[in-house]
């Protein structure tokens, strides 16, 4: 059995832990009663390093870089990967020795874009400013997260859930009467991965 280790020991440690792991959106379409086009495509690798800067044994702080693709379902018929670089800033508190949990803010650019659509599933990578039906989401991304880690010596397991608070797109879709069409317009967002650590634990 791995033996699990401690989360933190004396005030002012820093730490390196590069990582990676699967971002699955959560079941993001533009339209509420549309069904989900092409599930498959809502799972994308995800990669980074996050900075640890531990104040105590239980208190400590994280700037996170990361490259985190996302799904957004803008018609049953057209999907868009958004290729997000992402900062993400956490306080982290240290629950037992081996069981951390974490909240904070993210900030993300969005650096290009994918289209799917029905004909071939393939992608279709074209810039932001000349999206398939002139379609697109915003290059900026704020929302919050939470999370949990789980720490086995060096190595920690990690999962959270993020959430837009701006609205990812400006466009606004009304029906044959004139009436504005109910939208998902945030992501949601869940992220597993796992890491190594790297410094003095």
């Amino acid at each position: 059995m791995p033996k699990i280790s401690k989360t933190g020991t004396s005030s002012g440690q820093m730490t390196f832990t590069p990582n990676f792991g699967i971002n699955k959106t959560l079941g993001q379409k533009l339209f509420a009663n549309a069904s989900p086009a092409y599930p498959s495509f809502l799972y994308n690798f995800c990669g980074g390093i996050n900075t640890n800067y531990k104040f105590n044994k239980k208190s400590s702080i994280n700037a996170d870089l990361k490259y985190s693709p996302k799904d957004f379902e803008f018609t049953p018929n057209h999907v868009v990967k958004s290729h997000f670089l992402e900062m993400q800033y956490s306080y982290e508190y240290s629950i037992f020795k081996f069981l951390s949990v974490q909240c904070g803010i993210l900030a993300g650019i969005n650096l290009f874009e994918e289209n799917y659509g029905t004909a071939t599933r393939k992608s279709n990578i074209q810039p932001i400013t000349s999206n398939l039906n002139g379609f697109s989401l915003n290059r900026q991304d704020i929302g919050f997260l939470v999370g949990v880690k789980v720490h086995f010596k060096r190595i920690i397991l990690f999962s959270n859930y993020s959430n837009s608070i701006a609205p990812i797109t400006k466009i606004q879709f009304t029906d044959e009467n004139a009436n504005v069409i109910n939208l998902n317009n945030r992501l949601r967002n869940i992220q597993i991965g796992v890491g190594y650590v790297f410094g003095k634990m």
